[in-house]
């Protein structure tokens, strides 16, 4: 919920005084989110050079980033009112609202295994990877992800609207009832799910950062040793200093591969640690959801994990940043614009 920076604005509702609360932390983490997500998409289609199938996983990545935050973050966290002691974030028809939002953070972590497994696979296995990375497997798993995301709330919404009248007031707490007791269980499944993720990523962006230190180490080996070679023959030198250029190239490309991993790797663990607290918050409020339990918490400790939250929620917002600067494409083509801009020229490679 909200914190007590939130801003409030006073109004008056059926006569009882109601405090309408804006969550500015949810405003900003939203705003920032579909700020990121849609400058990288733009950029993306309106260059041609990067419209190619390699970046459909990451154009599809930041079309859910901007789902997330204009179904979910801003309409479901950035309202609330405020009762007395009461205080709840704004829903709709039955929790439409939570239902979307998780099938969305569930499609995010979908297409953050997706990426990752390209990368292993590309790293790890380049030769399989022209066999099983094609534009026709891809387009098919990721169209099979967005259609169990989309089914998901809209077979529950269907149940509701068929089952449930929600407009009577005799049914608002059946409703009520129904709907919290599928997002218990969508939560806590979808919190398992998310650790599970999340540490299937780092170990396996671990295993790909040494695959690329070992790589560098034995191109840097073999270029010692050629560089040392001695021959009379003209023609041997030229092709060892060949050789030995053309290593001393990779072994740079490879070191600039294992910075920009390192960095992955660090910015992944640092979301690790950020949202396990709140994926606690999230099993123990679900499973002991009343307000007696949550009052023998100490305020400071719900604050806490209520901040780890907000950095839970910013990770789409630092994601298409992580695109842009690990994805080889993306980054010459920004860096190249933002050269064209500082030279301010209107040659056709600025364009």
């Amino acid at each position: 919920m909200s914190i007590s920076n939130s801003s409030t604005i006073a109004t008056t509702m059926k006569g009882n005084q109601t405090e309408v609360i804006l969550g500015t932390e949810y405003i900003i983490s939203g705003l920032l989110t579909l700020f990121t997500n849609g400058a990288l998409l733009m950029f993306i289609l309106a260059n041609k050079k990067l419209k190619t199938s390699k970046l459909i996983i990451i154009c599809s990545t930041l079309i859910a980033g901007i789902l997330f935050a204009s179904c979910y973050i801003l309409p479901r966290f950035t309202l609330l009112l405020k009762n007395g002691q009461s205080e709840w974030p704004q829903d709709y028809r039955c929790g439409l609202i939570s239902r979307l939002g998780l099938a969305i953070f569930f499609c995010l972590n979908i297409h953050l295994i997706m990426r990752i497994m390209e990368m292993y696979i590309q790293i790890c296995h380049p030769f399989q990877s022209q066999h099983v990375l094609t534009s026709r497997n891809i387009t098919l798993a990721i169209s099979l992800v967005w259609l169990i995301t989309l089914s998901i709330p809209a077979g529950f919404q269907i149940y509701f609207e068929t089952s449930v009248n929600i407009t009577s007031l005799q049914d608002k707490s059946e409703c009520h009832r129904l709907s919290n007791n599928i997002l218990i269980t969508f939560s806590i499944i979808l919190a398992g799910f998310s650790a599970i993720i999340l540490i299937i990523c780092s170990t396996t962006y671990a295993r790909i950062l040494c695959i690329a230190k070992s790589s560098r180490k034995r191109l840097r080996h073999l270029s010692t040793r050629t560089s040392s070679t001695t021959d009379s023959c003209i023609t041997c030198q030229d092709s060892n200093q060949e050789n030995s250029k053309r290593n001393s190239k990779i072994g740079g490309k490879l070191g600039k591969m294992d910075k920009s991993l390192t960095q992955t790797l660090i910015l992944f663990i640092f979301y690790l640690l950020a949202i396990m607290p709140f994926l606690v918050l999230v099993l123990y409020t679900q499973l002991y959801y009343n307000a007696f339990v949550l009052r023998r918490w100490p305020r400071n400790l719900i604050l806490l994990f209520r901040y780890c939250q907000y950095v839970a929620f910013l990770f789409p917002a630092f994601q298409p940043i992580l695109f842009m600067f690990f994805t080889a494409d993306i980054r010459k083509a920004v860096f190249s614009r933002l050269r064209c801009q500082r030279k301010e020229t209107r040659s056709p490679s600025c364009v």
